[in-house]
């Protein structure tokens, strides 16, 4: 049986954006020294998921929703917390492990690799992806080449072919032209409905609103609130939004 126990789970990391400062600093007024500036990244958060179930991750930038994604496939281990999975996982993340100096045809076999799905991978899958993708000759190109719209419809439909039982989704509709999201809309919700269990990372409320049943929010790396969609997003909007 599929299911998500994440408890207590602790996680720091590199502050980018004072790191940044530190070396403006350093390079430029010729004063200071570079300090790695680690921050709280997820602090004694919690998180559980099981069979059936639909979530939606509700945060504001650096609240932590991405983060959580990136312990669940294993790239952010904890350093505190005790993390328990069982299924097999597929998730929007890891564009930034493709080789963009390979064409997209090359990339589409990456992409099963990084999500250990290799096994899936046949030429059928794989001109399945092509013809969704609508990338036509560009998926021969090197995807340095690649707009971010192109980019975006790449990465859904490398994701949405893979078969797991915990599908994890991160703002896959952020890009993208319209006719191409309104048909992986469609696509989605039938493989969201039809996985073991969904989570999805969205500051879209109403697409949250349309395919969760229960979400959580996220503030400063820990859990501010768990409950039903209607209820969480109203929270949401009055307590997080408008601060």
């Amino acid at each position: 049986m599929s299911y998500i126990k994440l408890d207590n789970i602790f996680v720091s990391g590199i502050d980018n954006i004072s790191r940044a400062q530190s070396l403006r600093e350093l390079f430029v007024k010729k004063k200071g020294t570079l300090i790695p500036n680690n921050i709280t990244i997820l602090d004694d958060l919690s998180f559980h998921a099981n069979l059936g179930d639909r979530i939606g991750i509700l945060g504001l930038n650096g609240s932590g929703k991405t983060s959580l994604l990136k312990v669940i496939v294993g790239t952010y281990p904890p350093q505190k917390g005790e993390v328990n999975i069982s299924g097999s996982i597929c998730s929007s993340l890891g564009m930034g492990t493709l080789i963009t100096e390979l064409s997209g045809r090359d990339n589409i076999k990456l992409a099963f690799a990084y999500r250990n799905n290799l096994s899936q991978y046949s030429k059928e899958i794989e001109n399945k992806i092509i013809e969704f993708s609508e990338l036509g000759e560009f998926i021969d190109k090197p995807m340095m080449n690649y707009s971010s719209g192109m980019m975006a419809r790449f990465a859904f439909s490398s994701v949405i072919f893979q078969k797991a039982d915990i599908l994890l989704l991160d703002e896959v509709f952020a890009t993208g032209d319209a006719s191409f999201i309104d048909k992986a809309k469609k696509h989605m919700t039938h493989h969201w409905e039809n996985t073991d269990i969904g989570i999805f990372v969205s500051h879209d409320l109403s697409q949250i609103s349309e395919l969760c049943k229960t979400c959580y929010i996220f503030s400063n790396g820990k859990n501010y609130a768990y409950g039903e969609t209607k209820e969480m997003i109203s929270l949401y909007e009055k307590e997080i939004l408008n601060r």
